[in-house]
């Protein structure tokens, strides 16, 4: 099935003040860098607002401290340039109820502003998508850098930026998801060398990480042989738990 699809207006959301120069570079692992694709989340609403203005300020707040969204990936780190991310806005032709009805993977996909496993150097760490729907409904979507973060910490962000969107300023002061170089120090200073090696994670010093990171040219696993399962869960479940 074919979603009609229209692109209203593309945008590039910068962070509401500059990263400091102490976090502009912001390394990575060898086993962050296997990761170079996205990881997509939707979330649907049945009534869309009568303006988004509100997403693209609270956006540019909280990327203030989500500053590796931001940034661009290079060879073996994320230049934390304030680079901005991308916020597209989409007209959707027919009812939301017809992808929910059948929330397969091609179709979910069309809402999405970049194919999750197809990532270049060149695009952004996040990229945001407002579908707007005939019948009113909205689903907004995001692609993130895997080599950035987890599920749990994009929960965060989806947290944190719905309750600046709603006024609560104060919870930016309280985000503290990104490791400095110095935590980074301190959790594998008193590692052996042989551990680390065996662990992947990459030693201290920039000279080394630089050495131990050459292995971040190997490919990401193929994806033959995987499948992809679905959990529903309705709304009688969710009430039960």
């Amino acid at each position: 099935m074919e979603l009609s699809v229209c692109i209203i207006s593309r945008e590039i959301i910068k962070p509401s003040s500059p990263t400091p120069n102490h976090l502009r570079i912001y390394n990575l692992s060898p086993i962050d860098l296997s990761m170079k694709f996205y990881r997509s989340f939707i979330l649907f609403y049945s009534r869309a607002p009568k303006s988004f203005e509100h997403l693209k300020n609270s956006l540019s707040k909280i990327l203030a401290n989500y500053y590796p969204f931001a940034g661009r990936l290079k060879d073996n780190f994320i230049d934390c340039d304030d680079y901005g991310v991308s916020f597209v806005e989409a007209r959707v032709a027919g009812d939301m109820s017809t992808v929910l009805k059948t929330p397969e993977i091609d179709l979910l996909g069309q809402l999405l502003s970049c194919k999750p496993h197809e990532m270049s150097a060149t695009q952004f760490n996040l990229a945001i998508q407002i579908n707007y729907f005939d019948c009113g409904g909205v689903a907004i979507t995001f692609c993130v850098g895997h080599f950035i973060v987890d599920a749990t910490t994009v929960a965060h962000f989806i947290k944190s930026w719905a309750m600046v969107a709603c006024g609560g300023d104060d919870i930016i002061k309280d985000i503290s998801l990104f490791p400095s170089q110095d935590w980074f120090g301190l959790l594998t200073s008193n590692v052996d060398p042989e551990i680390l090696n065996i662990m992947a994670i990459p030693p201290r010093g920039e000279s080394e990480l630089k050495e131990h990171s050459s292995a971040s040219n190997e490919p990401y696993p193929s994806s033959s042989g995987k499948i992809t399962k679905r959990f529903v869960f309705d709304k009688s479940k969710i009430i039960a738990l």
